[in-house]
């Protein structure tokens, strides 16, 4: 049952749910599925599951697949087994978790598909918390442009954005098309490499309480009972700023992945022109990423996978936003039943950041929840998050049970 745990078919207390009897059983069929696949030999008459890709699709193994960046034609022939037993180790003499092979192909379509939705019942606990974050006004008081890289490059702050905003009134460019464009005209005489950027990352400033909440959550927000149950916190970052200039900053090594526009490098490595662009609404993409597990940019997010399998559903996430740019998120997370909240600088004297964040909560009804950007342990918005996690562990314990007690074939009793 360990090695199911590290497989990621399924956590140890999930498989403790699970009879060896019925995990032999379904062992079974995959181990002959193997041994089809390496002797030659054929299934018996009937469908043969394990050869069909649409079959494949329907159980839900083929995205599992296309997750590895592997071809839908790769799922032909058995592929998606295969893609199981590497991730469980060699089932040969896979006895050491009740998935020891002693049936003959004799009904083997049968105790293929049983086989399937056992393997798609382990894969599809839905575990994982996601909390994602917009980085400019969210994480850190500035805009990154205006906190780094102006300053290190000598450009006038007001100039540039005037610059952006004429692009964008006069030649209708996207925002985030218009920024980057113009940075590259204000660096057009020595550009700079994508690696100095990240390293001017590093110098970017944040709210009070970063980095220090995600050492704090990593360490507390969990109790050990949960933890050991498979329940775990990831960290998101999507943004319309730079990605690498996130990825230098301190925040990093706390995050699962960081979404951002990016530049590509000509071969002298100098940046050269937009590789990625994220618009505010083109954000909500990402959200469906980290929803279905897609995190390689490879991978394409229009893939079809049913609700109950994606590794982070939408009531399983925290958006944490700034403002109106953010508001295409805040509606998905209110669609799906997620959660949301507006956080605006608490040291604003104009109260424009606040009045932004109200009118999302009180006239546009974008969000529940607004909170002054203060990360640190027992403020308005850690408050906030603690008990959103909080409530969302508990509905996931409180599924698991009741899944778990649904399996459950109480045995008969004496007439009395």
């Amino acid at each position: 049952m360990q090695k199911l745990a590290t497989s990621g078919l399924g956590d140890d207390t999930v498989n403790k749910f699970h009879t060896k009897p019925r995990r032999h059983k379904y062992g079974e069929a995959v181990e002959r599925c193997l041994a089809c696949e390496t002797d030659g030999s054929t299934p018996p008459a009937g469908e043969p599951l394990w050869r069909s890709p649409r079959s494949l699709a329907k159980s839900g193994l083929l995205h599992d697949m296309a997750a590895e960046r592997v071809s839908r034609r790769a799922h032909r022939n058995g592929q998606a087994i295969w893609h199981f037993r590497d991730r469980a180790g060699s089932f040969a003499g896979a006895d050491r978790f009740g998935l020891a092979s002693e049936a003959t192909l004799h009904g083997f379509a049968r105790e293929f598909r049983s086989a399937v939705r056992y393997f798609r019942s382990m894969a599809a606990m839905q575990n994982t918390i996601g909390i994602v974050y917009d980085y400019d006004q969210t994480l850190s008081p500035a805009y990154m442009q205006d906190d780094v890289i102006f300053p290190a490059f000598g450009i006038n702050a007001e100039k540039f954005w005037r610059r952006c905003a004429d692009l964008v009134q006069e030649q209708g460019y996207d925002q985030e098309l218009a920024y980057m464009k113009s940075l590259l005209d204000y660096l057009a005489v020595d550009r700079p490499t994508n690696k100095q950027l990240e390293q001017l990352g590093a110098k970017m400033s944040l709210y009070r309480g970063l980095p220090e909440m995600f050492e704090e959550f990593a360490e507390g927000l969990l109790n050990s009972e949960q933890v050991e149950a498979g329940i775990r916190v990831e960290h998101y970052v999507v943004s319309s700023g730079l990605k690498v200039l996130i990825e230098g900053n301190r925040i990093r090594p706390y995050l699962r992945a960081v979404f951002g526009c990016e530049y590509a490098e000509d071969a002298e490595g100098r940046i050269t022109f937009p590789k990625r662009v994220i618009s505010h609404t083109q954000k909500t993409q990402y959200l469906f990423r980290i929803n279905k597990g897609l995190l390689d940019m490879s991978q394409d997010v229009n893939d079809h996978m049913p609700d109950d399998v994606r590794p982070i559903p939408f009531r399983n996430m925290i958006y944490i936003g700034d403002g109106p740019t953010d508001v295409p998120c805040f509606t998905i997370m209110k669609k799906n039943g997620g959660n949301a909240i507006a956080v605006y600088n608490p040291d604003d004297p104009e109260r424009a950041s606040f009045r932004k964040c109200f009118d999302l909560a009180t006239r546009a009804e974008r969000v529940r929840h607004i909170a002054p950007a203060d990360y640190r342990r027992n403020s308005h918005l850690r408050l906030l998050l603690e008990e959103m996690v909080r409530d969302i562990v508990g509905r996931i314990q409180a599924e698991r049970k009741a899944s778990a007690e649904a399996g459950v074939v109480h045995a008969p009793k004496h007439l009395v």
